[in-house]
């Protein structure tokens, strides 16, 4: 936003903007800067929520193997991995899938 409102008037100037113009190139920045701070939080919080989940699928999984007494403390690890990793490609999958019938799909404007 500084760097923004220190560099206007010269640029209103060079390519001849109106006040209402200008107004709009500041409006135009803090909007870009709150979108890059949701982005940011999203990834952020998306991040750690995946990641406590796949860890929760993980255990459960292998306190589940355990619990059978097919196997030792590592196998049981294995498998709880295993499980985690096929959770977290399922999911991946699905998000791949309705992004692509959200961009499919989209109405047009005529």
């Amino acid at each position: 936003m500084t760097i923004v409102a220190v560099a206007l008037p010269s640029a209103q100037e060079t390519v001849d903007l109106t006040d209402a113009s200008r107004q709009w190139v500041v409006s135009a920045d803090a909007l870009a800067f709150v979108v890059s701070a949701v982005v940011s939080t999203s990834q952020q919080v998306g991040g750690s929520i995946g990641a406590a989940l796949l860890n929760t699928v993980s255990a459960g999984a292998a306190a589940a193997h355990l619990a059978e007494g097919t196997g030792t403390e590592q196998v049981a690890q294995v498998h709880g991995l295993a499980v985690a990793s096929a959770t977290g490609a399922g999911v991946a999958v699905v998000g791949a899938v309705l992004c692509y019938l959200l961009i499919s799909f989209s109405p047009r404007q005529t």
